[in-house]
C-alpha cells in the first residue's frame, strides 16, 4: 500500500483515477439518499448475495488499488497494458452515471414501498446484466480493438522520465 502512497501516477491515471473516485461517491451518496429502498430495488449481484453494501464498497477498493497496484507494478510496462487498465477503469467508472440517474430518480418518484418490494429479483438482475454487458463490456472490448487497430500503424513509446 505505501508503494502505491509514495508512486508518481502518470496524469491520464491520476485524472481517470479521480473521475472513478467522484462518481463513486456520488453514487454512494445517491444510493443512501433511497435508503429505505435499498433492500428493494438495489440490483447489484453482490448486495443481492449478501444484502449488505459493503461487499460493493469492498469490491470497488479492492479493483482500483489491485487495477492501480497493477498500472504501477512495472516502470517499463507495455504501454498496451497500461491503456487497457485505464481503459477499464474509465468504463467502470462512467457506468456509474446511469446508476447515479436511476438513483435520483427513484428519489424524485418516491414509489411506495409495496411498488419497491414488487420488482422482482430477476428484473433486478436483468437490468444490471445490461448495465454491465451494454454499457461497460462492449464499449470497453469497442475501444481495446480501436487501439490495437491504431497501435498496427502506430509504434508508440513511452517518455523517459
Amino acid at each position: 500500500m505505501i508503494s502505491l502512497i509514495n508512486t508518481k501516477w502518470s496524469k491520464g491515471l491520476r485524472i481517470t483515477i479521480g473521475i472513478f473516485i467522484v462518481l463513486a461517491i456520488a453514487d454512494f451518496i445517491v444510493t443512501y439518499m433511497n435508503f429505505k429502498y435499498i433492500p428493494y430495488l438495489e440490483s447489484n449481484p453482490l448486495y443481492l448475495a449478501f444484502k449488505s453494501m459493503i461487499p460493493i464498497f469492498i469490491v470497488n477498493f479492492l479493483l482500483i488499488f489491485l487495477l492501480v497496484y497493477q498500472y504501477n507494478r512495472n516502470k517499463e510496462q507495455n504501454f498496451g497494458s497500461k491503456f487497457f487498465i485505464i481503459n477499464i477503469v474509465a468504463w467502470v467508472a462512467l457506468a456509474r452515471i446511469f446508476a447515479i440517474k436511476s438513483n435520483i430518480n427513484i428519489f424524485i418518484a418516491q414509489p411506495s414501498i409495496e411498488v419497491a418490494q414488487a420488482v422482482p429479483e430477476e428484473a433486478k438482475l436483468t437490468s444490471y446484466a445490461i448495465l454491465t454487458i451494454v454499457y461497460i463490456l462492449v464499449p470497453m472490448i469497442i475501444t481495446q480493438i480501436v487501439y490495437f487497430l491504431f497501435r498496427i500503424d502506430h509504434d508508440i513509446k513511452l517518455k523517459k522520465k
